[in-house]
């Protein structure tokens, strides 16, 4: 018994049988009364024990660890294609007119069925995704047994409404069907997919498992699958990895807990969902402010959960829209009774998330040197120009470029400083320095698309992105502008006031999808050539010539 040291109910004898069995099914797939016979083993363990919770424990923890040590990663894997799929399901309802859905529908076409339309195949597992998702179990479990009962053999959507499944069984609490569901996946999956498709069936498998739940069980199992997987589909470490976290308190104390949600910032924000994206930032919020002290860091997570609560609160609203189309009038109304629920879980989260967000201020006001200046902080609009302010350009420009940059958008980044404006405020005032400033701002508004960022950096500096902009195109929008501001006479209190402008400019393509925007990075290229620019004769335009590197 030393290798599983927190086993309480199982014998040595009972544990070599199970291992035994175990080993049998996985090495033949092919012979299903394997695992009609491990199951089988597994009931007569189960009705002779006065202690099944505890057996089961044990039963379950062995055959995953069997499993995990049966797979190796494959020579050949093709993963991919399976886990952009399962990514994408991620953010149901993805709607016909969202730059995810011909993807989407083009995976699903991929798989060569024949019975319905790739969309109205589409349509099936997103309505069955988001009837599980808000609860309505029994609406989503009619969905799931049509799909089992109809289909033969397995394919992606197979194995996904084969996952739904197992987990309707385990919320029924119907031990040996849902154990026997899940080896009947696992062993579809032996034969059909590959080494990082049963890691994901296994992580379902302790994910959805109500009587592994607030566990040493699952604990063990999470740390021997995390250190286990030798895959490389971030999809599944960070599952693991946000699992751990979820673990609860007395499982995990603060240090650990905020440990694993380092670990997840390295992934994408895509390999989970909003609502623990939201979860996250919430913990790294109050462990930030009530543990470390550190009131600055503190105020970017609770920034970073409100967005991802708002998401929530987003995604809520599309699937209602969602369902009030594709569902009949009385089905629908039936349904919006678990919409309602889940709006009342978000109200409790916004109204939880206030309250931690004043506790914090009123903890660190000693900190702060005055709540105007916190308050101005936190604005994203700059006061004197209306523009946005650097603020926004800190915490919500990461998200879209990320986003621009996924689906290689190219994007030209420009930063425009006015030259010698000292001697604008010397010779004519501060208050003529201002108002050159704001009407400036409305000249540069003026020149770009509603859809393009403009920013007042600092001073008199401002920092404009214009998305789907080639750097050609980029270059002739800032020499009319420049040309503009020269030309232009600034009239204040019948005085003319003329300036010029030095531009920098860096042009992305976003062709190697590896990289990761960084902002830092971005400014620095942009402010480089707004330095030359301004040492080379100033009223001008440099373009930085270097693309990001591989």
């Amino acid at each position: 018994m030393a290798h599983y040291p927190f086993l309480r109910m199982i014998s040595d004898e009972q544990r070599s049988r199970i291992i035994a069995l175990a080993d049998e099914f996985l090495e033949d797939f092919d012979r299903q009364g394997s695992a009609e016979e491990l199951l089988a083993a597994i009931g007569a363990m189960i009705e002779g024990s006065h202690s099944n919770r505890d057996l089961i424990l044990d039963i379950i923890n062995i055959i995953i660890e069997q499993v995990v040590a049966h797979f190796r990663p494959d020579t050949a894997d093709d993963s991919g294609k399976y886990f952009n799929l399962i990514s994408l399901l991620n953010q149901v309802p993805i709607k016909t007119h969202s730059i995810r859905y011909r993807p989407t529908l083009e995976l699903i076409r991929g798989l060569g069925r024949r019975e319905h339309t790739a969309e109205e195949d589409f349509e099936t597992l997103q309505l069955m995704i988001i009837l599980n998702e808000i609860e309505d179990y029994e609406h989503a479990g009619n969905i799931i047994w049509e799909h089992h009962q109809s289909d033969k053999g397995i394919d992606l959507l197979d194995l996904i409404y084969g996952i739904e499944r197992a987990r309707m069984l385990a919320r029924q609490d119907k031990i040996i069907d849902q154990i026997g569901q899940w080896l009947m996946l696992i062993l579809q999956i032996g034969k059909t997919f590959n080494y990082d498709c049963v890691y994901w069936v296994v992580v379902s498998w302790v994910r959805s498992s109500g009587c592994l739940r607030n566990t040493e069980h699952k604990k063990h199992l999470l740390h021997h699958l995390y250190g286990n997987y030798k895959g490389d589909q971030p999809l599944v470490t960070a599952q693991i990895l946000y699992e751990l976290f979820n673990l609860e308190n007395r499982l995990l104390n603060p240090v650990e807990k905020m440990g694993y949600f380092v670990k997840l910032q390295q992934y994408q924000p895509s390999t989970l969902r909003v609502q623990q994206l939201q979860q996250l930032y919430f913990f790294a919020g109050n462990y930030s402010s009530g543990i470390q002290s550190r009131f600055k860091e503190s105020i970017q997570y609770y920034q970073l959960s409100n967005y991802y609560l708002h998401k929530n609160w987003e995604a809520l609203r599309n699937i209602s829209a969602f369902l009030r189309e594709h569902l009949g009038k009385k089905q629908y109304y039936q349904v919006m009774h678990y919409v309602e629920i889940q709006m009342q879980h978000f109200s409790s989260l916004l109204s939880l998330q206030s309250n931690a967000y004043v506790e914090n201020l009123q903890i660190n006001y000693s900190r702060i040197e005055g709540l105007y200046k916190q308050v101005e902080e936190l604005s994203l609009t700059d006061s004197l120009t209306g523009l946005r302010n650097r603020r926004y350009l800190e915490n919500n420009l990461y998200h879209m470029i990320m986003l621009a940059a996924r689906q290689k958008v190219p994007i030209g980044f420009a930063m425009l400083d006015l030259d010698h404006f000292k001697n604008v405020n010397d010779t004519f005032g501060h208050l003529a320095g201002d108002f050159v400033l704001e009407e400036l701002a409305a000249i540069i508004t003026s020149f770009f698309r509603k859809s393009d960022i403009i920013v007042r950096y600092g001073g008199e500096e401002f920092f404009i992105v214009l998305f789907d902009t080639s750097q050609s195109r980029t270059v002739e929008l800032m020499s009319r502008l420049r040309e503009h501001v020269e030309q232009h006479i600034f009239e204040y209190m019948d005085q003319h006031i003329r300036i010029t402008a030095s531009i920098g400019i860096s042009c992305h393509t976003f062709a190697n999808r590896q990289w990761d925007p960084d902002m830092i990075t971005i400014i620095d290229e942009v402010d480089k050539a707004l330095y030359k620019a301004k040492t080379s004769g100033r009223n001008q335009i440099i373009i930085h010539p270097t693309e990001f590197p591989a």
